[in-house]
């Protein structure tokens, strides 16, 4: 049965790599795997490239925001799409009614640096058949929880504003707990203790927090 299925996980949680394999097994049994890649993500450019692992294969679609998704070859066997969340809405609905004839695997983060689901994610939300969590461990010192969110550094430090896709920044992947507790701490002359269940959208907070989103 066709699916429009869905791997979600933080950064450095092993996505690519992931894709990568399951294409390799679709491959390795003579079934022609379709890999789509977003422009927006410009690494590597036209290349799914796995940095745990250093592997990498050329994608078969490198798509831009204003394109559709194109008739997808007749002897395809299944289609994996990289970095999902950089997709846009309409290219998801694309994908879902090309997964009623064609099994789709998308793969990506869930939430940006805000804790806020990409405008891709909430459409892919809806639309989906099967999600599943790939999970890895928090980055934060000492820390053995599940990594839930994605935290921006910027020269080490956890930031909270700017824009939703930024080149040129670093990103790790860190527990519910470990982000409230780096939000906290980023709001001048709070009072909120470290383990508060805050986020850039707690009400109790925002009148503290920049507004430059």
């Amino acid at each position: 049965m066709t699916k429009l299925h869905v791997r979600f996980g933080t950064v450095d949680s092993g996505k690519t790599l992931r894709l990568l394999s399951d294409a390799y097994q679709y491959q390795k049994q003579g079934k022609r795997p379709y890999l789509i890649k977003p422009t927006r993500d410009t690494r590597n450019k036209e290349i799914v490239w796995s940095r745990i692992e250093q592997i990498s294969r050329p994608c078969d679609l490198f798509l831009h925001p204003h394109e559709d998704v194109p008739e997808i070859p007749s002897d395809v066997k299944c289609i994996f799409v990289d970095e999902v969340q950089f997709f846009t809405s309409r290219q998801i609905e694309q994908l879902a009614v090309i997964a009623q004839t064609v099994p789709v695997i998308c793969y990506g983060l869930r939430t940006n640096f805000k804790k806020k689901l990409f405008p891709a994610i909430i459409t892919l939300t809806a639309l989906m058949h099967e999600v599943q969590f790939i999970k890895s461990l928090c980055s934060g010192s000492g820390c053995d929880r599940m990594a839930m969110f994605n935290m921006r550094l910027h020269n080490g430090v956890p930031v909270f504003t700017g824009d939703s896709i930024e080149t040129g920044t670093h990103y790790k992947g860190v527990c519910d707990k470990c982000y409230d507790a780096a939000f906290a701490a980023s709001v001048v002359g709070s009072t909120v203790t470290p383990s508060s269940p805050l986020s850039p959208e707690s009400p109790s907070i925002a009148s503290t927090v920049s507004t430059d989103v």
